[in-house]
């Protein structure tokens, strides 16, 4: 079963994340921090990352240049959902962001629909 890792640390936009995962088949693996998804990401390989960049401890921004600093690791699609999305886009060119979305305007299905164009 393909998994995706949710890293937010507001734990109502992962249960309504999780949702969405777990609707169209997929395995969710959760951290609140991007420190909790290192030490995660080794032992369970993701198939796709969902994270925010507002983060506690180092920020999403970190976790992207940590993530895309290993060959392996940098393979991974990710998707950046956050509040700040709109702003930070151009940030993130060099990193493997497949989609930018904004949790201001986001709908029901806008993190299923990406997930599965990335996967």
């Amino acid at each position: 079963m393909k998994s995706v890792m949710l890293i937010d640390d507001n734990q109502w936009f992962v249960q309504q994340f999780a949702r969405e995962v777990n609707q169209i088949g997929m395995r969710c693996i959760y951290a609140s921090s991007a420190i909790g998804a290192i030490d995660i990401i080794d032992d369970d390989r993701p198939d796709c990352i969902v994270t925010d960049i507002l983060l506690p401890g180092i920020n999403g921004v970190a976790f992207l240049n940590e993530i895309a600093s290993h060959d392996d690791l940098s393979r991974i699609p990710i998707i950046v959902v956050s509040s700040i999305g709109d702003e930070i886009r151009g940030r993130l060119d060099s990193y493997p962001v497949s989609s930018v979305i904004d949790k201001s305007s986001i709908k029901p299905g806008d993190i299923s629909r990406a997930i599965e164009r990335c996967v």
